[in-house]
């Protein structure tokens, strides 16, 4: 039977998917290629993650502002992102005690494993002691607020009722009438007021003015506040969760002797056979899972404080709280990496009945997310043109106002006859000195309007180019975060396949293990 013209049209297209994106035989398509080398850059790519963010550590602590307590929580709060990506590196670092990876392991490495777990013993405890600090810090800050807030406020009210003492002693009506329109009463109630109701009126307009001082006043420190402890409720939570992480990786990194090596090589491989006959190297790799639900968990944490209080119908919020989403999800799928690991074959045997039923709700977890992100890029795409109409809008203000300024100049130099106020109007629009002492008084007219015309056509230019330059930022950063988004949300529905497909526990045959 002959192939149909459909078949013959897309028999190519299949070929090459099929041929590209089809499953491996391991049997013979890896006899030739050394996959341990693959896999032992997992270790490589840890440690230089691991270094790279513990010299970050001194960047942010010096230099010390101690007993500020701004600077605390910022180097706190610093400390704790410098944490996770030590952990993430950590992680990789352990897949070196993989039995794939086992024959590339170096006695130096070993070694240093015994000093990080000394060091993540050190950190545990430093977390734990500085969240009491956290809280203290809060208050102090709070205290803070709370008085820069009413300084504030005492200030304007100051001012008003100064303004409400000199109004009263002034008797002119016109002058009330001026003081009317300062303080943005009706237009039409300043024509409609006898001169004895209108100071009544501006009183009253003052009053008001201070109430809603107050209220301004009370709604900036709540907000104030909010945010806030909402920053430090979740630093303590994040503290007291890497405590917890680094301390079981104090505790279960168990080393027993690791018989008698050769000293003077730390930097050849050791024997996997010989060299690890006492220790559990299963041990190490259990290490794993537990930074990645350290990361993971931490990670929500975040989000979560960016989240709140919610601004919605703020297109720049909105952008902003997608592009945050976007970063804490690389993350979670980071830590999600290291969690799987406690599915390897070496792991199975640690692994704990809440922890399979947690996976099966992080699988609904990332289904919700992937369609969140699918419903979340139309919404890129609407913020992106209100954005666009906004510094549309912006910038031809700005440089409405600064052309109409100008012109008023032009206008106003236009009726100007003496020519000591021409010359000095031209060295404010700053024309050359040489050519103002050079051009006579008939020439320094045009001149000046010459000049004006000029700085008009140079506004034009520069707001062009501002407007260019802010949409060209804005919607580079939105394409990114489209394509992030839609490339997150198949990687999601691909975890959420995957999961669906773990079968069932035997519950009547589990069998609970210390």
């Amino acid at each position: 039977m002959k192939p149909s013209f459909l078949e013959k049209l897309f028999s190519p297209f299949y070929n090459f998917f099929a041929f590209y994106l089809g499953r491996l035989n391991p049997e013979t398509a890896f006899k030739r290629i050394s996959t341990l080398n693959i896999v032992g850059i997992m270790p490589v790519i840890g440690y230089g993650i691991f270094f790279v963010y513990f010299t970050e550590f001194f960047n942010v602590l010096f230099p010390l502002q101690l007993f500020n307590p701004a600077w605390e929580l910022q180097t706190i709060d610093s400390l704790i992102d410098q944490s996770l990506a030590l952990l993430i590196g950590m992680g990789f670092i352990c897949s070196r005690y993989l039995p794939e990876n086992l024959a590339k392991t170096r006695l130096i490495e070993f070694l240093l494993l015994k000093v990080l777990r000394c060091f993540f013993l050190i950190l545990a405890i430093f977390f734990l002691c500085l969240a009491p600090l956290v809280v203290q810090n809060s208050f102090k800050i709070t205290t803070q607020i709370t008085e820069q807030v009413a300084q504030e406020q005492n200030a304007k009210i100051t001012e008003i009722e100064q303004i409400q003492n000199q109004s009263s002693k002034i008797t002119n009506p016109d002058q009330l009438r001026a003081l009317a329109k300062y303080f943005n009463i009706n237009k039409d109630d300043i024509a409609r007021l006898s001169n004895e109701q209108l100071p009544a009126s501006i009183q009253q307009q003052l009053f008001t003015i201070k109430s809603r001082i107050q209220t301004e006043a009370k709604l900036s420190r709540r907000n104030q506040l909010q945010k806030f402890w909402q920053n430090s409720i979740k630093m303590i939570f994040a503290q007291v969760l890497l405590a917890f992480t680094c301390i079981y990786i104090f505790i279960w990194t168990k080393f027993g002797r690791f018989g008698i090596l050769d000293r003077t090589f730390y930097f050849r491989r050791l024997n996997p056979e010989t060299a690890f006959r006492g220790v559990l190297t299963v041990d190490i790799i259990t290490i794993m899972p537990v930074i990645g639900y350290g990361i993971f968990f931490t990670s929500v944490a975040s989000f979560l404080n960016i989240l709140f209080p919610l601004q919605l119908f703020n297109p720049v919020w909105e952008l902003q709280i997608i592009g945050s989403l976007i970063f804490q999800s690389s993350i979670v799928l980071i830590g999600l990496g290291l969690i799987c690991f406690r599915y390897l074959t070496e792991n199975q045997n640690d692994t704990r009945l809440i922890e399979f039923l947690l996976l099966k709700v992080l699988r609904w977890f990332f289904l919700i997310l992937a369609i969140l992100f699918l419903l979340l890029a139309p919404l890129v795409v609407l913020n992106s043109f209100r954005m666009t109409t906004q510094i549309t809008e912006q910038v031809t203000q700005r440089q409405n106002a600064k052309v109409t300024e100008i012109e008023q100049i032009q206008n106003q130099s236009s009726k100007i006859t003496n020519p000591d106020q021409l010359r000095a109007l031209a060295k404010s629009i700053k024309i050359n000195k040489e050519d103002i002492d050079r051009l006579s008084d008939k020439q320094l007219p045009d001149n000046i309007q010459k000049q004006l015309s000029n700085l008009k056509s140079q506004i034009q230019k520069e707001a062009a180019i501002a407007r260019r330059n802010q949409l060209q930022k804005l919607w580079q950063n939105s394409i990114r975060m489209i394509f992030a988004q839609v490339f997150l949300s198949f990687i999601f529905i691909f975890i959420w396949s995957k999961f669906g497909r773990l079968g069932k526990l035997d519950m009547t045959a589990y069998e609970i293990e210390n």
